[in-house]
């Protein structure tokens, strides 16, 4: 019972609303938006030397891990502050976010390891990543956003850590 109290649990119900502690957040009346091809990117992972099936670690010998190589886009990328956030109870492994004039775009990658030689190819490997995409939905307040982090940097031991700014940033 403390461990439920101290950490309450996140419920989806069948038209997506999530039950948070108290608080019950409806998706939008108009409905989800659609996809955004834009923000799709395809990658070659041969081509980048990733390793698909390590998620993170170490890789096989001149290969690097999905996260190594995602860390190593988002280090020069546009946003100003990129935590890692790995482990359990992440928000997501990791957040990027981003100020353009007064308007903040927060970011969540998550990454998982293939569950086969070849990139694209199985159900389960889509399912895990975007159930995770959907229980993504409980962070769109940037408040508990900030929240997470403080606690997971400030409280927490584990591989949380800031690869760009900081928790003033």
């Amino acid at each position: 019972i403390d461990f439920l109290n101290g950490d309450m649990p996140h419920f989806f119900t069948s038209d997506l609303s999530l039950v948070d502690g108290a608080s019950l957040l409806r998706p939008p009346e108009d409905g989800v938006p659609l996809l955004n091809a834009d923000q799709l990117e395809v990658v070659d992972w041969a081509v980048a030397n990733v390793d698909i099936g390590r998620e993170f670690g170490d890789a096989r010998p001149g290969m690097v891990s999905v996260h190594s190589w995602l860390e190593a886009r988002l280090r020069v990328g546009s946003d100003v502050v990129v935590y890692y956030d790995h482990g359990t109870g992440e928000m997501a492994d990791f957040v990027g976010i981003e100020q353009q004039d007064r308007r903040l775009t927060i970011r969540l990658y998550h990454c998982k390891g293939a569950g086969g030689a070849a990139a694209g190819h199985r159900l389960g490997d889509l399912y895990e990543v975007t159930s995770q995409a959907v229980k993504s939905v409980t962070w769109a307040l940037k408040q508990r956003v900030l929240k997470h982090i403080r606690r997971r940097f400030t409280e927490e031991t584990g591989a949380h850590q800031f690869i760009k700014g900081d928790l003033d940033a």
